[in-house]
């Protein structure tokens, strides 16, 4: 991680003259995730956004029979995607959604009796849960976490800030990313497939900020079209 981030969370606990140590990860990500990024996934306020998100998260589930954890930052898209997700789906894979199918523990145990389940969450997914054992294969992240900037924990926390983007709602923003990644890779037996379905990460400079928070990762950048060929080649390859 870079010091951006330390910076950030040492002065959130009030600690901005903190020295900063970088650990690496005792994890070998480079062999270890496949991590990819959609360049072309329809933006939110585009009527195709929710098929988008269906179709990749169809694909990857149908690959691998479940197993994959999906992230939303909203509650309606979740919603939304579960629905359209239950009309298109052959009945192999079962989905699971937060709020819908109960709340996250119950979700839990019922994804670690179901091998061919996927998870669909929100917040407490993102740094709250833990997967133990290998169940996960994949995790999918809708969309970059950002806050609301309505929020009024975020506006408390902005208050006082000249540039509450770069200051706050960024860096909060890479952490949860980070959180959210590491759900995939509990221990260094784990493999598994990471992807984002956002095209900010391409798109926006400050897409770099997120890269550079998994910086022992190669993510690659690619087309929604060539999402299902690269994962079905590292499971041959991985095999």
């Amino acid at each position: 991680g870079s010091n951006y981030d330390y910076k950030f969370i040492a002065e959130e606990i009030g600690l901005s003259d903190a020295k900063t140590l970088s650990i690496k990860s005792p994890y070998d990500y480079k062999t270890s995730v496949l991590a990819l990024t959609i360049k072309n996934i329809a933006e939110p306020n585009n009527n195709d956004y929710v098929n988008d998100l269906v179709e990749s998260i169809s694909a990857i589930s149908k690959i691998l029979k479940g197993q994959c954890l999906v992230l939303f930052t909203s509650n309606d898209t979740l919603s939304k995607t579960y629905n359209k997700l239950i009309e298109n789906t052959e009945s192999e894979v079962t989905f699971l959604a937060q709020g819908i199918d109960g709340q996250p523990f119950q979700l839990l145990r019922k994804f670690q009796e179901n091998p061919n389940a996927v998870l669909m969450g929100t917040s407490s997914f993102w740094d709250g849960v833990d997967i133990p054992n290998n169940f996960l294969k994949c995790v999918i992240m809708t969309r970059l976490p950002f806050s609301v900037p309505s929020d009024p924990v975020v506006l408390a926390s902005t208050m006082n800030m000249d540039n509450s983007f770069a200051d706050y709602q960024l860096p909060s923003a890479v952490l949860k990313f980070r959180q959210g990644f590491g759900r995939l890779i509990r221990s260094s037996k784990d493999k598994g497939i990471f992807v984002l379905l956002d095209s900010r990460l391409s798109t926006k400079n400050y897409g770099h900020a997120f890269e550079n928070s998994i910086d022992d990762v190669e993510l690659l950048k690619i087309e929604k079209e060539g999402l299902t060929e690269l994962i079905e080649k590292w499971r041959h390859d991985d095999n």
